[in-house]
């Protein structure tokens, strides 16, 4: 996702990282997530074209650094997954690139496309 979106603004392309969140309030696991893809698609680029939302993202990687498993646990839906015993789904969502298919969102509908 992050080669695709570095592609995208080497064109001069507006990218918009979106996080479902849960139930309309803020999820830990997805700003994080969001926060591991700016920075990546940032490579290189200055962070001072960011919004405050994209700040804080970012912020919460600097805190967890390279651990993207803590955060995905901590969270309330990491920890609903571990009260069920679905704890292997958790570390499963914390391996970085491994899927490739990026989803997205051209003429309010979303498709698959391929991260790579």
């Amino acid at each position: 996702a992050a080669q695709r979106a570095r592609e995208l603004l080497r064109q001069g392309t507006e990218v918009l990282i979106i996080c479902a969140g849960r139930e309309g309030t803020f999820s830990l696991d997805d700003a994080y997530t969001a926060g591991r893809l700016v920075l990546e698609a940032m490579e290189g680029r200055g962070l001072g074209v960011l919004d405050d939302a994209a700040v804080a993202a970012v912020d919460l990687v600097r805190r967890y650094r390279g651990r993207w498993d803590r955060p995905l646990r901590r969270s309330r839906a990491g920890r609903q997954l571990a009260a069920i015993g679905m704890e292997a789904d958790i570390a499963d969502a914390a391996r970085q690139d491994q899927y490739p298919v990026l989803p997205i969102f051209q003429d309010r509908r979303v498709h698959l496309g391929h991260s790579g």
